[in-house]
């Protein structure tokens, strides 16, 4: 590979050109594509909303929190994780590093501390 020590006095540099960079936040024809991080707060009220009805002392309270945690959290999360994928396919992508790892953690902690007390509580119930 030749440099530029081996050219000639005068001749050009053999500096490649640095590749051309699109400002994509003053371009109005490309939108960026993020996460969608709607559904994935969704998800997170979901699990709040369940883990609230631990502290209800009622039939009802763990049949809704059971649902709430173990139904509703895993499609929305399952939601965002196809959605997101769709989004990542586009060239204007920019990606939100901590999203997945809070989308994975949900997962876990919806299922251990929410939904299976809310089972629990509900086959202790029924077994009177």
């Amino acid at each position: 590979m030749a440099s530029n020590w081996d050219r000639p006095v005068g001749a050009r540099p053999l500096v490649q050109p640095e590749p051309q960079r699109r400002d994509l936040s003053s371009s109005s024809s490309v939108e960026l594509a993020q996460p969608p991080l709607a559904v994935l707060g969704a998800a997170v009220v979901a699990a709040v909303f369940g883990f609230a009805l631990l502290f209800v002392t009622a039939v009802w309270a763990d049949v809704v929190g059971y649902v709430a945690a173990g139904i509703v959290v895993p499609i929305l999360v399952s939601l965002y994780r196809w959605l997101d994928q769709r989004q990542r396919e586009k060239p204007a992508y920019s990606p939100v590093d901590v999203a997945d790892r809070v989308a994975i953690a949900l997962l876990v902690l919806s299922f251990t501390l929410v939904a299976f007390p809310h089972v629990w509580r509900l086959a202790t119930e029924l077994s009177k």
